[in-house]
């Protein structure tokens, strides 16, 4: 009754062919029909964490390293998650998703604004043309919202923490317009969703499960967010001259466990099945 995907933004992939290298953004999408909740965590890139088989690094090199598998064994052996399917979407595909959806609305500050109309992340001229405030954004502006990395957020989150506050803001609003979204749209961005992103998620399991946040939304169930490392149990460090994240893991653990599973926070332990599982597959 708890269904955790991956959702994996990544520079550049061709279609039809295996993504390779390292991942942009890392997010977990939870749809928990117990709890009747719906969740967005993100997981920030340069996370300092085990890498099976290999050594403590960022958690963006795993996709690197062994592709979309020893990526799930790095989050199973780290947080004890099992995840149960991925979407690897590339920036292009990103922006197809969001203008079939007819554009996002997006709220910025002054100097958000001012940063995306001078510099190259909307990389169409003729749409670098944000105000402060309220936007509707097409694919373009958004994924160049997304990418800013140098510009304190509406919350005040900077440099990677507030690109990850703007990937789960984004990610909100697609969600917002998914729930205004009459059939006929929703089985075109399904079509446009399998057609171009790579995913282990077979169709009928993505119908089921937007049929089950369909429902979800009509009660009024919001996308809550998340992120971790979580505050007060991180701090930046440097081994090897490299910076990363490094945090305390047990409290991370338990924090994202509770934000999934609720008051049923307490899986059958996952590393193990998830890491035999995977091997098994290969």
């Amino acid at each position: 009754g708890v269904y955790n995907i991956l959702l994996l933004g990544v520079e550049a992939i061709g279609n039809n062919s295996v993504a390779s290298g390292r991942t942009d953004s890392i997010m977990i999408a939870t749809l928990n029909t117990k709890q009747k909740t719906l969740g967005l965590t993100s997981i920030m890139r340069d996370s300092y964490v085990e890498i099976p088989g290999y050594y403590k690094t960022k958690i963006n090199a795993a996709f690197g390293h062994g592709g979309i598998n020893l990526l799930y064994e790095t989050i199973a052996y780290n947080y004890n998650l099992r995840v149960d399917g991925s979407a690897i979407v590339s920036f292009e595909t990103f922006q197809k998703i969001i203008d079939e959806l007819g554009g996002i609305d997006i709220e910025i500050t002054p100097a958000e604004a001012q940063y995306l109309n001078t510099k190259n992340y909307v990389s169409k001229k003729s749409n670098r043309n944000l105000k402060p405030g309220w936007n509707h954004m097409n694919g373009n502006q958004a994924l160049g919202y997304a990418r800013v990395r140098y510009r304190a957020t509406l919350d005040g989150s900077v440099d990677d923490f507030g690109r990850t506050s703007r990937h789960r803001r984004v990610i909100g609003a697609i969600f917002k317009e998914v729930k205004k979204s009459n059939p006929i749209t929703l089985v075109k961005l399904l079509d446009t969703i399998f057609s171009q992103v790579q995913t282990d998620i077979k169709k009928s399991n993505a119908s089921s499960y937007l049929a089950e946040i369909m429902e979800f939304s009509l009660d009024g169930v919001p996308l809550d967010n998340f992120r971790i490392p979580i505050d007060g149990t991180y701090r930046e460090a440097r081994p090897n001259g490299v910076s990363v994240v490094d945090f305390d893991l047990e409290p991370n653990k338990e924090a994202l466990l509770e934000f999934i599973f609720g008051s049923h926070k307490e899986p059958e332990p996952a590393s193990e099945a998830a890491i035999s599982s995977e091997k098994k597959s290969k």
